[in-house]
């Protein structure tokens, strides 16, 4: 869908989005969390490092620079890797997708302009003047949806093909779920974000402890105090 723009004012009316544009919404969203997913896996297999790996150190980067990281990581695999890139992402279908996602998800549903298009108000600032800051505004066929999700969901087989991830995505979807790590007792909890292993900070108090009984066995390791 090319971008237009809107020449002239309109007025705006309320407006409810109907059930198939609700069931269609979800469905693009769905579909663009399994695209990240292939991003995120196809990152990992061109570093040559484990999924896990990619998902701690990537944590919740916004999509836009996951693709800048994949980018540079094509490129750094020849010709062939950055060809696949470009046919994936670089065009413009792959942008509409997650521009309207983005609209549907986080936008404001503002109602129905006077060509009948549904418009979304987004974050983002057209500019800034004494009085008033000016927003975007983006406006969408009332079918736009529904051929944006198929167009989603179709191109997910596709890249999981053109990536060679379709055999390691359908094994994901069949393992166990194991246990949430609070019901584990202490010693078999898992580390968890933003804390070192239990062996690690054991290992730590340790060494604190070490440093104390050097400090008192000799006087020349002990801190000196402050004097009056």
């Amino acid at each position: 869908m090319p971008v237009q723009y809107a020449s002239k004012s309109t007025s705006l009316r309320p407006y409810s989005l109907t059930d198939e544009q609700h069931a269609s919404i979800g469905r693009l969203i769905r579909a663009c969390a399994e695209i990240e997913d292939i991003i995120n896996l196809r990152l990992a297999d061109l570093v040559g490092v484990q999924e896990g790996v990619v998902l701690v150190f990537l944590g919740r980067t916004p999509i836009t620079r996951r693709l800048e990281i994949l980018k540079l990581a094509s490129q750094g695999k020849g010709e062939a890797a950055i060809d696949l890139f470009n046919q994936a992402f670089d065009n413009d279908n792959f942008r509409d997708i997650f521009g309207v996602r983005n609209s549907v998800a986080h936008g404001r549903l503002m109602g129905l302009t006077d060509d009948d298009l549904i418009a979304f108000s987004v974050c983002e600032t057209q500019g800034i003047d004494s009085a008033k800051v000016h927003m975007t505004v983006n406006c969408y066929n009332q079918d736009a949806f529904a051929i944006l999700a198929d167009m989603a969901e179709n191109v997910i087989p596709q890249m999981e093909a053109a990536f060679g991830l379709t055999a390691l995505r359908e094994k994901r979807r069949g393992p166990t779920l194991s246990p949430h790590n609070k019901t584990l007792p202490k010693a078999q909890r898992r580390a968890t974000p933003g804390r070192l292993p239990q062996a690690f900070q054991e290992s730590a108090r340790q060494a604190k402890r070490d440093r104390k009984e050097a400090q008192r066995r000799d006087p020349k390791n002990r801190k000196p105090k402050d004097q009056d």
